[in-house]
Parts: structure tokens; C-alpha cells; sequence
């Protein structure tokens, strides 16, 4: 009879075992919008030289363009998805709600026209992961993104400013 209680107890620890892994689980996730913004090409941006043209080599069609007073930016990349909303947006560790907002980040050095424009150009990563096991779960996530404004006339098509917000 020891044998057959020591049995009965091995398979129910082996059944504990087993429903304990099925029930635990771990998921990692990882998603990126828009393209890497190269600390070297941000670099070489020179204010009152630099042209549209090498703007537009350099990193491509910006996320979206908005000039002053305009309520809907033009969003000029497919990598933004039509859910994006352009009225939030976080620039230097604040958040910004409305349009206006970005061109106030450049009032204080610049008389804002209305030949003037800002191209917006941004990167988000974002990864994470969870474990799960009977009686403990955790979970963690990390969302970075990488902010450029490019104050650019549209007269001339020159850079006349940049701001870059790069969250580590």
C-alpha cells in the first residue's frame, strides 16, 4: 500500500506540474512607427543654409506638414496611421494639444508667417513583456519617441530652425 500512496502522490505532483505550465505563459512585443531620425543627419542642419531639398534626402517625407493657423496638418507619410491623433503630441517632456502649440516653440526666435511651415518627423518604439504562472503575474513596457521640427519658409525653401527631442 506505501507504494501505491507514494504513486498516487508522484502523479498528483506530476498533474500539478503539468496544469501549473499550461496555466503560466510569458509574451514579449515589439512595434516601431516611422523611421529611425540619424543623430548625423540632424547634425548637419544648418540654420539659414540648409535647403528643403537635402531636408527631404536626408530624412525623407516628414510625418505630417503643418503651417500656421492650419486645424488639419497634411500628413504626408504612410508610416503615420490614420488613427494618429495630431492634436496630441509630446515635445520636451510636455505634451502639446493643439497645432498652434508647435509653432509657439519657435515664437520666441522667429516672427511666424504665413509662408512658414514645420516638418514633423517621428520615431516610436516600443517593446515589453509578461510572465504568468499561477499566483504571479508581472508585466513591463518601455515606449521611447524621437521628435524633429524643422522650421522650414516656404519662400525660400530654407531650414530657418530645428528642435529635436530625443527620449532615452
Amino acid at each position: 500500500m506505501e507504494l501505491n500512496t507514494r504513486a498516487t502522490r508522484s502523479i498528483r505532483f506530476m498533474v500539478a506540474v503539468a496544469l501549473g505550465l499550461i496555466a503560466s505563459g510569458c509574451a514579449v512585443h515589439s512595434s516601431t512607427v516611422g523611421k529611425p531620425i540619424r543623430q548625423r543627419n540632424v547634425d548637419q542642419i544648418q540654420k539659414g543654409v540648409t535647403t528643403k531639398t537635402e531636408i527631404l534626402d536626408w530624412f525623407g517625407q516628414p510625418a505630417l506638414i503643418m503651417k500656421p493657423g492650419d486645424e488639419h496638418p497634411d500628413y504626408t507619410s504612410e508610416d503615420v496611421p490614420p488613427s494618429a491623433s495630431p492634436y496630441f503630441f509630446s515635445f520636451g517632456g510636455m505634451t502639446h494639444r493643439n497645432l498652434d502649440n508647435i509653432f509657439e516653440l519657435f515664437t520666441g526666435s522667429h516672427d511666424i508667417r504665413d509662408n512658414h511651415r514645420i516638418y514633423m518627423y517621428t520615431y516610436s518604439r516600443s517593446g515589453g513583456g509578461m510572465l504568468a504562472v499561477p499566483f504571479f503575474s508581472t508585466y513591463g513596457t518601455d515606449m521611447r519617441t524621437d521628435c524633429l521640427l524643422i522650421l522650414l519658409d516656404e519662400h525660400t525653401s530654407i531650414v530657418l530652425d530645428y528642435l529635436m527631442d530625443r527620449q532615452k
